[in-house]
């Protein structure tokens, strides 16, 4: 399939030229293996498939437009799940999130090619990921003593964290792809499945709500947190160690509400630790930062509703790329010393710089779509100019264009929307019509901009699909 360059048009060239070259690294570290296109986390060191990596490469492509790669690549991975749903491609080493994550992408793909009838064809596949993931849980509970009872059986994490261990990771990720599992079974009619499955959420959830309480503790600030490693007793390590593990779901999934507490101290956690901008022992290397996983802690703030934050963290996470626009996984800091781990350059730093940018412009919701929330008020500047073409969500494609006159006293928007509804009736929680889509105007009122008749514009409004939108807007 073609690359899919030309979809976004950003008007600060250092970072137009960061996410062109982010897309070109992402097909750049693509092989065919065993006949499937494989996004590889890079060129070197860790060429080869590593589902964790993976399912946000395949996610950037379909965003982009390049659904068949993306669908591809997703029946690349049916390779490595056994009869019983067991899904395993780090063999010999048990990393129990793999099957939950390819429910997830999975369902990902399928919803945002809108292909219904690819995903009833694969079915079996997601209803065998989903009974493995019941039957991991079902090991834990024999012993209620068991400091992991009701939560999923040892395994290896990574990023950070070495050995096998029980892992809330794991939890996440299976909260993660059950939820998935609940969305896609709704959206087949599977109301028999989409019932067992949310109570299989409902239950692990509070299991992991009680452990939660049970291990949570706070940093030297006062902030609130969870160790990733299940009834951590350890006063040796730093905070936050491989907490960009909490910022999966925190971006993922609505196990956090916005208010949530450790969700909010966990973030205050890694704050509390940042190194020109970005986390500092987040992950393997102590004393350096964090690259490729900033990405995922922006996005958590920005589900969060920190909004600027998330927007600095991006452009933290820029300014340590390469002049060729590539990452390192982490580094140390300037000064420090120039060591570095994993590939160079990481495909899972470009992936994820995609995934920010895309989401700040187009941000889904359970049932809605966030449109410009995370626009950065000084892409709006005089003789600007902000495009997104065919953009793919979970509801449809997205359109729109923002052009800011040359002496930057007016300004419009134009949007088309065009929604994946499809006519049938007993679907219709599932179509366009049910779903909302609001565009954030926040960034222009930063800016000085009202609407074209000089009042105060609204913080967002409503648009609607299969419509051409339009707004004008000047000083």
């Amino acid at each position: 399939s073609n690359i899919p360059y030309g979809r976004i048009a950003i008007p600060d060239q250092q970072m137009q030229h960061l996410f062109d070259a982010s897309v070109r690294t992402l097909y750049q570290n693509r092989d065919r293996v065993d006949g499937f296109p494989q996004f590889q986390p890079g060129s070197t060191v860790y060429r080869g498939l590593w589902i964790h990596d993976g399912v946000y490469y395949i996610e950037a492509a379909a965003i982009l437009g390049d659904t068949m790669s993306a669908r591809l690549a997703t029946e690349g991975l049916f390779q490595f799940q056994q009869p019983g749903g067991k899904v395993q491609v780090m063999w010999p080493v048990e990393m129990q999130r793999e099957s939950p994550m390819l429910a997830w992408v999975m369902g990902r793909y399928a919803r945002l090619a809108n292909n219904r009838d690819w995903l009833k064809a694969h079915w079996g596949k997601v209803v065998a990921a989903m009974d493995y993931t019941r039957q991991l849980r079902q090991q834990t509970m024999t012993d209620p003593a068991s400091p992991y009872y009701g939560l999923m059986p040892p395994g290896f994490v990574d990023g950070g964290i070495s050995g096998l261990t029980a892992d809330y990771c794991s939890v996440y990720w299976s909260l993660i792809g059950i939820d998935s599992g609940v969305d896609m079974a709704g959206w087949l009619g599977e109301t028999e499945k989409q019932k067992e499955w949310r109570a299989l959420y409902d239950d692990l959830l509070q299991s992991f709500r009680t452990a939660a309480r049970r291990d949570s503790r706070r940093d030297q600030f006062g902030s609130l947190y969870l160790p990733v490693r299940v009834a951590d007793t350890t006063t040796t390590d730093v905070p936050q160690r491989a907490q960009w593990a909490i910022c999966e779901p925190i971006g993922l999934s609505t196990m956090f509400p916005p208010d949530d507490p450790l969700a909010r101290g966990s973030l205050a956690v890694i704050d509390s630790t940042c190194i020109q901008g970005l986390p500092s022992t987040f992950g393997w290397m102590t004393g350096g930062v964090g690259v490729w996983f900033a990405p995922l802690y922006g996005v958590a703030h920005f589900a969060l509703g920190n909004v600027e934050k998330a927007i600095d963290v991006l452009y933290a996470f820029a300014n340590h790329a390469t002049p060729h626009g590539a990452w390192a996984e982490e580094q140390m800091p300037k000064g420090v010393s120039s060591r570095t781990t994993g590939d160079f350059p990481t495909t899972s730093a470009t992936a994820c710089m995609l995934r920010s940018v895309l989401f700040f412009l187009a941000f889904e919701r359970e049932n809605s779509l966030e449109l410009l929330r995370g626009l950065p008020k000084e892409w709006l500047a005089p003789g600007s100019v902000v495009k997104a073409r065919d953009l793919m969500t979970k509801f449809g494609r997205i359109t729109f264009e923002i052009a800011v006159s040359k002496d930057g006293n007016s300004g419009k928007i134009v949007l088309t929307m065009v929604g994946n509804g499809d006519g049938d009736d007993s679907m219709a929680q599932y179509t366009d019509s049910q779903n909302i889509a609001e565009l954030y105007l926040t960034s222009f009122k930063k800016a000085g901009y009202r609407d074209k008749n000089g009042n105060e514009l609204p913080d967002h409004v409503r648009a609607q699909w299969n419509q051409r939108f339009e707004l004008e807007f000047r000083r």
